[in-house]
């Protein structure tokens, strides 16, 4: 199994990471996919990476949130940055996470919500142009703004072709479905364990293409119980529940969405830790 999408640089995982590793490892997992939400949190992915660099693999973006926090001058520094290491860093496997984050909270974080919503519109067109210059995958953050979010990644792919995984999607299937079909080769949706407790994702998952499905943690977010911290290793409660929601033998889905993960990172394929 890969975990395309975690954050083990988060302060949840400074005591015990080692242990967490080793957990996943000995759960099936054998690459894990860590995103980065700030500058400086790219550069300790990059750090934690090269540590393991066998295992971990970084994804180098700016959060919604994270950039609804900033001011003008802040996010001009840093998407020069950011830029900078997709650039020159090549252990880069993808960008992310990045996207969009329409929730009342974030939107409170800027002067005005429709500032907000029109800065993060416009650094995730900048993260999409990076990803169509790059090839890089784009791994993409859509809370309370999922329509919103795979209108703008149809719109740029109709233009120049990327590939992208809608993390934790918790947008209506059929937005999905309707994405899906404008986009058959190059969008995938990432499961994370909470699937098993989620209303809409089980939807999803019945909907979509097992062909167009991922998975991920999100740890430590996004637990199989909610209020537990989340590891990688709960990738396998996401696996069996697809294989119950699709009522397919859960050594064939996993086999499947390992087969999809390598076709969207092939360079996972031949680095085997």
């Amino acid at each position: 199994m890969i975990d395309t999408h975690a954050h083990l640089t988060d302060r949840q995982f400074s005591t015990d990471l080692r242990d967490v590793i080793t957990r996943a490892q000995n759960a099936g997992v054998q690459h894990i996919i860590c995103v980065s939400e700030s500058l400086s949190d790219a550069r300790n992915v990059l750090r934690l990476s090269s540590e393991y660099e066998r295992l971990l693999h970084p994804a180098v973006g700016l959060h919604p949130q994270y950039i609804s926090s900033l001011s003008e001058d802040q996010l001009y520094s840093e998407m020069s940055e950011i830029r900078e290491l997709i650039d020159k860093q090549s252990s880069v496997i993808a960008i992310g996470e990045v996207g969009l984050d329409f929730t009342p909270r974030v939107l409170s974080l800027a002067p005005s919500a429709e500032k907000a919503k029109h800065t993060q519109r416009q650094i995730f067109d900048s993260f999409l142009e990076i990803a169509q210059r790059t090839g890089l995958p784009l791994t993409i953050h859509s809370r309370s703004a999922g329509h919103h979010a795979l209108t703008q990644v149809c719109e740029a792919n109709a233009e120049t072709p990327l590939t992208a995984i809608m993390h934790a999607f918790d947008g209506r299937p059929v937005y999905a479905v309707n994405a899906l079909k404008k986009m058959p080769e190059s969008l995938y949706f990432s499961i994370p364990p909470s699937v098993v407790r989620s209303s809409s994702l089980p939807k999803l998952v019945r909907q979509a293409p097992l062909e167009r499905l991922l998975l991920e943690s999100d740890a430590p977010a996004l637990p199989a119980v909610a209020r537990e911290r989340n590891e990688p290793k709960e990738v396998v409660k996401a696996v069996e529940m697809i294989a119950a929601v699709r009522s397919q033998r859960v050594d064939d889905v996993r086999q499947q969405l390992l087969y999809n993960t390598v076709r969207v990172f092939p360079s996972l394929a031949i680095n085997n830790p």
